[in-house]
């Protein structure tokens, strides 16, 4: 594999991040195409058990131990030390043990599956038995959805994100227009679950045939390999679950504190903020496999690969982010209406500043957890949820919604300084490095800060001096030029 890795990497990246964008947005579509028919055929109450039957798959998938992405950073680190004869034995191992924990999950979810219905949904009496079987069945795909997980990330820890994503597309545009075909056909939940569960089992058995012909993998199961990946996994799944908690909680606490109004225009701009994440965030899965190996191969090269990953995301996501920022208010008018977008516009826009920082702390996220393992980034996560809730309880009273858009605007900055401060540890972070992380974010909240800005002459005064600021900062880091990255 490091021989493949030795062709131009940026190739491959920019190859990899490609396909992982398509992975996203097709699929996106299709529910996009999809979702209007569901709702129109089922109904809003069947359609309510239908996304909760989805958010719980989701949600269970979180408690995978965190074996998914232990198995991307372990065969990675296997490659780049040479030991790629044991790889197999990690990959059943993981494998394996996701399909132990799918199976143990979906158990449990199939048995409480009535009381789940019943008493902590509170489902009408009428859709109560249905919901019920929809949530059984619903909890039988874990398992198989589990170990699709473990072959999907073998592939993208060998830097096969086409094949990945090839796999992907199709089953994401399957299980969305499947529906609507067949609920258009008189299907209804307990048929929608069925479906689901199908595919799940027809793309198991898709991605091992894709496996098998990447790669010989004789089975084997080792507990040594266990022990490893569990030990990486259980702080991998502390960030699995906390890190996104923080803007779930966020929600609930905006709605008790400043009431429901504000929580439909946070959660709005969130999930438009979220999204753009998402899409702007794609080079980074492509970017872990390639710093596992490069840590313990070439550490310069991982430092100048991490500083052009830094710059690309920058040149993509200040333009996108800003994009929104100047035509967000435009775009809520449309979609929603304008009092919708008076009241949610300026929330949007702090909140695209706040998704620049957390893109460039997941970039240094992923570095250190390539270089030194999970444990530092859950102990950083474990400690900003409590500062970042402590500072929505401060200011969402005081601010209603923006104050919790506030919160996350602190949060972002903090990660990012965290994580930062952690690789520079590593010696990865340059004079160049910090040169571009100064000027575009300087730039962009400059842009953010005179667009919220009432007064031109304020708004104006505000992008001079962020500019400014940049400048002095990017003149400050040249004494470290020499370095690489510089």
């Amino acid at each position: 594999m490091l021989r493949q890795l030795k062709l131009p990497r940026i190739g491959r990246i920019g190859s990899g991040t490609i396909w992982s964008v398509l992975g996203l947005v097709i699929p996106l579509v299709a529910a996009f195409v999809s979702i209007p028919v569901l709702v129109d055929r089922l109904g809003m109450e069947r359609f309510g058990v239908l996304t909760l039957c989805w958010a719980l798959a989701g949600y269970f998938n979180l408690f995978d131990m965190g074996l998914g992405r232990a198995l991307v950073l372990r065969i990675s680190r296997l490659e780049g030390e040479e030991r790629s004869n044991e790889v197999p034995s990690s990959f059943w191992t993981g494998t394996t043990a996701l399909l132990g924990v799918g199976a143990l999950l979906g158990g449990i979810s199939a048995a409480a599956s009535v009381v789940i219905a019943r008493d902590l949904l509170q489902v009408p009496i009428h859709l109560q038995k249905e919901t019920a079987l929809s949530l059984a069945i619903t909890g039988l795909t874990l398992p198989f959805g589990l170990a699709y997980g473990g072959f999907g990330n073998f592939l993208v820890a060998s830097h096969r994100q086409r094949e990945a994503n090839l796999l992907r597309i199709p089953t994401g545009i399957v299980s969305h227009l499947g529906a609507a075909a067949l609920v258009m056909a008189g299907g209804d939940l307990i048929d929608l679950a069925w479906l689901n569960l199908g595919i799940r089992i027809v793309s198991l058995v898709a991605v091992w045939m894709v496996v098998n012909r990447v790669r010989h993998m004789p089975f084997g199961f080792s507990r040594i390999e266990l022990y490893a990946l569990l030990g990486m996994g259980s702080w991998m799944m502390v960030t699995n679950l906390l890190a996104p908690l923080a803007t779930q909680l966020d929600r609930f606490l905006v709605g008790r504190l400043a009431g429901l109004t504000s929580v439909a225009h946070y959660s709005t701009s969130m999930d438009l903020a979220l999204k753009a994440w998402i899409l702007l965030a794609s080079l980074a899965p492509v970017l872990l496999p390639i710093l596992g190996e490069l840590a313990v191969r070439d550490r310069a090269g991982a430092k100048r690969i991490f500083h052009k990953a830094l710059v690309a995301t920058m040149c993509a996501g200040i333009p996108a982010l800003g994009g929104m920022q100047l035509l967000g208010h435009l775009g809520l008018t449309m979609w929603i209406g304008e009092a919708f977008a008076d009241s949610a516009w300026s929330l949007l826009a702090v909140l695209c500043s706040g998704v620049l920082a957390s893109l460039m702390s997941n970039l240094a996220f992923n570095l250190v957890q390539a270089f030194e393992g999970p444990r530092r980034t859950a102990i950083a996560h474990a400690i900003l949820l409590p500062v970042h809730i402590g500072l929505v309880l401060l200011l969402a009273p005081r601010f209603g919604a923006m104050g919790a858009v506030i919160a996350y605007l602190v949060r972002c900055f903090l990660e990012a300084a965290i994580f930062f401060w952690m690789a520079a540890w590593h010696d990865m972070v340059g004079g160049g490095t910090l040169k571009a992380l100064a000027l575009g974010t300087g730039l962009h909240l400059g842009l953010m800060s005179g667009l919220l800005s009432d007064s031109i002459v304020a708004r104006c005064a505000v992008i001079a001096v962020a500019v400014g600021v940049s400048c002095f900062w990017w003149f400050a880091t040249s004494a470290d030029g020499h370095r690489v990255g510089g």
